[in-house]
């Protein structure tokens, strides 16, 4: 099943390419101590309940492509739009309630890409116990990105994480057209 494995690299790819230096950059970019970071962080719990939104608008629609599409284009407008911070926030507060609701709305569209990927790559393989040799392929995609990213942003800033974002994200939107055959999801329904 190389589709599958293509589509879990590339989404791994395209979810860490800024999800590890994100932190950073928001607490670079609104000046905040690693406390108010964190709290920001902690805002993370909001993955359940886009986690079973998600799964359960595209099961009720049996549309599981177009929610992968939907939230990806969401995640990756969220996250562009991290190159506009308000720097002007005087108080601390707006900064970190910004930042709050900024991760919030990106953890929100982030929780549907895994289970509905996991769902159907499931459905595709059958077969539950290949299901981890499926899966690795999104491990190695989180390593790849992280490391990439990693020497991007020493090489040219934070330019080098969105850079690599755009090329991942568009890798996996593609994955998602070519390689998701909708068939198989209605079947598994």
């Amino acid at each position: 099943m190389i589709a599958t494995k293509v589509i879990y690299f590339a989404m791994n790819m395209a979810v860490y390419s800024t999800h590890t230096f994100s932190f950073k950059f928001l607490q670079d970019q609104l000046d905040l101590d690693v406390w108010w970071v964190g709290a920001i962080g902690a805002v993370s719990s909001v993955h359940l309940i886009g986690a079973v939104l998600w799964g359960r608008l595209a099961d009720r629609f049996s549309s599981h492509r177009r929610a992968l599409l939907i939230t990806s284009t969401i995640l990756y407008g969220l996250t562009f739009s991290m190159l506009n911070i308000p720097i002007h926030f005087d108080k601390v507060y707006k900064r970190v309630a910004w930042g709050a609701g900024w991760h919030a709305a990106s953890i929100i569209s982030v929780s549907a890409l895994f289970p509905i990927v996991d769902a159907y790559v499931l459905s595709v393989i059958g077969d539950e116990r290949r299901f981890g040799r499926e899966r690795v392929w999104g491990t190695a995609g989180h390593a790849v990105a992280t490391l990439i990213t990693g020497l991007t942003i020493d090489r040219f800033g934070y330019v080098g994480m969105f850079a690599n974002l755009l090329f991942s994200g568009v890798v996996f939107i593609i994955a998602v057209i070519v390689g998701m055959r909708p068939k198989a999801l209605v079947e598994a329904d």
